[in-house]
């Protein structure tokens, strides 16, 4: 999965930032750990955050969309006709 260019806003100020799956990798610093977000406009609930104070960067996840969560159940399967190498 590739990082994709976003724009976020936290706490109303915008920022330029990179996201992945559910993690957006800002190039920022940050006091505040509670706050509000929004992804490219999308409200956004946020799960983490994790500052790095060496490279000035802040790592924050949000909670997954319901349609990016996974049910564990294929998207296809094979059809149930007993296939198993009886009478073919």
């Amino acid at each position: 999965m590739a990082w994709l260019d976003v724009k976020i806003k936290i706490s109303g100020e915008e920022f330029d930032a990179k996201m992945r799956g559910n993690e957006i990798f800002v190039p920022m610093t940050i006091e505040d750990q509670e706050f509000t977000i929004e992804v490219d406009g999308e409200p956004r609930e946020v799960e983490s955050v994790r500052v790095d104070d060496r490279d000035g960067v802040v790592y924050i996840t949000v909670k997954a969309d319901a349609k990016e969560q996974s049910d564990d159940e294929p998207a296809e399967g094979r059809d149930d006709d007993n296939a198993g190498g009886d009478g073919v």
